[in-house]
């Protein structure tokens, strides 16, 4: 009867054993039962759960404004290749008798090289103004020097290939 007894005390200890194993458990599962309800509901009855669905809400409404914006910014990108964006200046004497170099030719282009380049010519008894249209950096009628050089300075604005003052006359 040694052996009965000794295997009786052994899973006596062993049941205590996973007693003592399920109270401590037991224990752990309630404080953390007890510190999810105390991060799902704040003090205030503010709950994370409700964060969270409310953070949702605000990033989808923040994704349809971001694709709003996108749609703007693309029309206007589109708008800005027909606004006028490059100016061609140059100054020049039409006639050998006058001084300050009072003629000019004047280009100014779009985002497409489409555009107008003017022409004032300074005489002692008369000025005349003359408009001739471009388009894709080409004039529609047959230029002067200096109105080819007006039109040269302003595609070198367009492509970036002048600094500040690259506009500027002779």
């Amino acid at each position: 009867m040694n052996g009965e007894m000794f295997w009786t005390c052994v899973l006596s200890a062993l049941l205590a054993l996973l007693f003592l194993l399920i109270i401590i458990l037991f224990l752990h599962l309630r404080a953390l039962a007890r510190r999810y309800k105390t991060f799902m509901t704040a003090s205030d009855g503010f709950s994370l759960e409700k964060a969270l669905w409310d953070l949702q809400s605000e990033l989808a409404f923040l994704r349809e404004e971001l694709q709003k914006n996108r749609q703007v910014l693309a029309d206007l990108q589109q708008k800005m290749q027909r606004a006028l964006q490059a100016v061609g200046f140059v100054r020049f004497n039409a006639f050998s008798n006058t001084g300050g170099e009072l003629s000019f030719s004047l280009a100014v282009l779009d985002g497409e090289a489409g555009g107008v380049v003017l022409s004032s010519i300074y005489g002692r008894e008369e000025s005349k103004i003359y408009a001739k249209p471009v388009s894709g950096g080409k004039p529609s009628y047959a230029l002067s020097g200096e109105e080819e050089e007006a039109i040269r300075k302003a595609m070198l604005l367009l492509q970036g290939k002048t600094g500040i003052g690259g506009a500027a006359g002779r």
